[in-house]
Parts: structure tokens; C-alpha cells; sequence
């Protein structure tokens, strides 16, 4: 039997699908929404932060195309450099370019935040950080998350490609099943390790080996459970949605802060059936669809300009009421408890008006190239 033959018999039964873009864009514009929620609204922090940004990477796990780089890991790896990473090292020099002016301003007071002006020195040792994806400006620090996630998935692509060859050199799908088990879950338990003993790494290499099961979860929905949909429950997920408000009122988890816990694994999964729910509901509706499709399809340069606009508006509120000195003693995202319905309005509304607006100039500049 050949090599062509053997693969399309032990690959016999998989169901591979393609995935429905309009629902995945949703559940990503469900998760940019509690990103916005968690940096604007104290009080629901912990409920979001239980599973917004498992939330991406289940979501990076499900969408990766195993029939297309499956054996072309490289290729894949340098799809997600250029559409993802690129734009994190763009959107870090430009803060950091802009820093100094940022902070003579006042927008990067807070206690505990070490901030102060660079010298053109720092400027260029920052831009290299940023190269590197060990940038981290104030004002779009939940880019943290880009590098992160393009190292998960990269590592994720070559235990794939690895196990395909063991499957094949076998004959035997289990093989290739316990290769990726047995990797993904040593890796989640070392990032675990690091990231409780609070031992940060280059470019979040410690959280990217941890989110390994979310990203290796969604794969597995992908490629062996067909028209998953079917199986989300409303009362399950109900009662998924119940527990994650009763553990997170005890516990805050932020891998980029090193709060972890041995449950955060189960209790973001509740989080991600309950997401996979209601962007089931929501596809449903044809405006509610169009809306949280669109902010999934711009989520990435909302992850990177929201910060921005939430400190803005606590500048621009404290200057009018003279209230200064409390952005001195509040840590960044947000200062003023009372003006959340604004936040969450404008740290989505304006974001997404920029977005649009910057297709609608590219799509004129084509049609008017052509």
C-alpha cells in the first residue's frame, strides 16, 4: 500500500469540515466584547477573565486547517508571522513611538505602573523588544496576547505534522492521537508550572505552552465531531454559565498577571460551551449576526485600540471635573466607576466606526486604482 493510499485509509472516518466563518466570527466578536467588558467593568472581571482569552485560542485551535498545512507546518507558521505578529510589532512602535508624547499628556499615570519618558536610546531597545514580542505598551497592553498566540499555534502546527508522520509510519490513528495528548499536556503543565512560580518568559513563551489544551480542544471538535452545533445544550449550557459565575466570584485567573488555578482548565471550557451557545442563538438573528460578526472580523484592531479610547476618556472626564489627581491613584484600564455605560459603548463604538471607515477608504482607493 502506498504512501497516498495508507493516508486516506487511516484518515478514513475523520470528519473533516469547513468551518462556518459567519458563526466563528461570531463567537470571536463575543470574545473581544468580554476583552472590553473585563477592562471597563470591574465588577464582571473575574466572570470574563475565567475564559475570554481560552475563548481565542479554543477558537485559533478550531479554525487551523489540517488538510491545508497539515504537512506544510512552515507555511502555516508563516501565515500566522505575517497576520498576526506584523501587526503587533506595527501597533507596538507606533505606541511606543508615540510614548513620551502619551505620557506628558498624562495618560499613563497609575500606581504600581512604572512609566516614565524614554530616551532615544530606550526608544530603539523598545522597538527591538517589539520585534521580538516583548513589547508591551500601557495603552495596548492586551496585545500581550498576539505574540502568545502565534507561538501556541505554531508549536500546535508542528506536534500535528509530527504525529501525521507517526500516523503514517504506524498505520495506526491512535498513535497520532497519543503523540498529540501527550505533548499538549506535558507543555500545559510545564507553562502551568511557570506561570505559578511566576516565571515569565520571552514573548509569553510560558502562557503559550499553557493555553496548548484550548487551542488542541478546538482542533479536536474540528476533525472529529461533525455539526458539533447539534450538541450545544441551552440548559447545559445554562447551568456551564452558572458554575463560571460562582467560581469566578472567589477566583480572579489572569495568565498574564500569574493567577492560575488547577480548575481554570474545566471552568474556561464551561465558559467556551456557554460562548458556543449563544453565538449559536445569535446566528440566528440576522442583525445581532451582522453585529458581532463584524466586531469578530475586527477584533484584533479592537484588542489593540480599546485601551486607548477607555484612557482617553478618563483624561478627558478628569480634566473637565478636575479630578486629575485620581488617575495618579488608579491602576490603568479605567478611573471612574460611574462612567462604565460609556465605556463599553465607546470602547467598542469608536474602535469599530475607525475599522469601518478605514475599509470604506480602501475599497475607494481600489476602485479608484482600477
Amino acid at each position: 500500500m502506498d504512501k497516498i493510499n495508507l493516508r486516506k485509509d487511516i484518515r478514513a472516518g475523520i470528519s473533516v469540515q469547513r468551518p462556518d466563518r459567519e458563526y466563528w466570527n461570531i463567537m470571536k466578536g463575543i470574545g473581544i466584547i468580554c476583552v472590553v467588558i473585563g477592562h471597563s467593568w470591574m465588577q464582571m472581571q473575574n466572570f470574563v477573565y475565567a475564559f475570554h482569552m481560552p475563548l481565542f485560542f479554543f477558537i485559533s485551535g478550531y479554525l487551523y486547517d489540517e488538510e491545508k498545512y497539515g504537512d506544510q507546518p512552515f507555511v502555516y507558521i508563516s501565515r500566522r508571522i505575517r497576520s498576526v505578529w506584523i501587526k503587533y510589532m506595527v501597533w507596538e512602535a507606533v505606541f511606543i513611538l508615540f510614548h513620551n508624547f502619551f505620557y506628558r499628556i498624562g495618560m499613563l499615570y497609575g500606581v504600581g505602573i512604572e512609566s516614565y519618558e524614554y530616551s532615544k536610546r530606550e526608544i530603539v531597545l523598545e522597538l527591538a523588544e517589539a520585534v521580538l514580542g516583548c513589547a508591551n505598551e500601557l495603552l495596548i497592553g492586551a496585545l500581550w496576547f498576539a505574540p502568545a498566540l502565534v507561538l501556541a499555534v505554531s508549536g500546535m502546527s508542528l506536534i500535528i505534522a509530527v504525529s501525521r508522520k507517526l500516523e503514517i509510519l504506524t498505520g495506526g490513528i491512535l498513535v497520532k492521537f497519543f503523540f498529540q495528548f501527550i505533548c499538549v499536556m506535558v507543555l500545559g503543565a510545564i507553562g502551568y508550572i511557570l506561570i505559578m512560580s511566576h516565571q515569565d518568559f520571552p514573548a509569553f513563551m510560558h502562557i503559550s505552552m499553557a493555553v496548548m489544551p484550548y487551542l488542541w480542544l478546538g482542533y479536536l471538535l474540528r476533525n472529529y465531531v461533525r455539526d458539533f452545533t447539534q450538541y450545544v445544550n441551552g440548559f447545559v449550557a445554562l447551568a456551564a454559565l452558572i458554575v463560571v459565575i460562582i467560581v469566578s466570584r472567589r477566583y480572579l485567573i489572569s495568565l498574564v498577571n500569574n493567577y492560575v488555578y488547577p480548575f481554570m482548565y474545566p471552568l474556561a471550557v464551561l465558559g467556551i460551551y456557554a460562548c458556543l451557545y449563544l453565538a449559536k442563538i445569535l446566528k440566528k438573528n440576522n442583525l445581532f449576526s451582522t453585529i458581532f460578526s463584524l466586531l469578530g472580523k475586527e477584533s484584533f484592531f479592537l484588542m489593540a485600540t480599546h485601551l486607548f479610547v477607555l484612557r482617553l476618556i478618563d483624561r478627558i472626564y478628569s480634566m473637565r471635573y478636575g479630578e486629575e489627581w485620581i488617575l495618579y491613584y488608579v491602576k490603568l484600564p479605567v478611573a471612574f466607576d460611574e462612567l462604565v455605560p460609556l465605556y463599553l459603548v465607546m470602547g467598542i463604538g469608536v474602535p469599530t466606526i475607525i475599522w469601518c471607515l478605514s475599509k470604506k477608504v480602501k475599497n475607494i482607493g481600489r476602485y479608484a486604482k482600477n
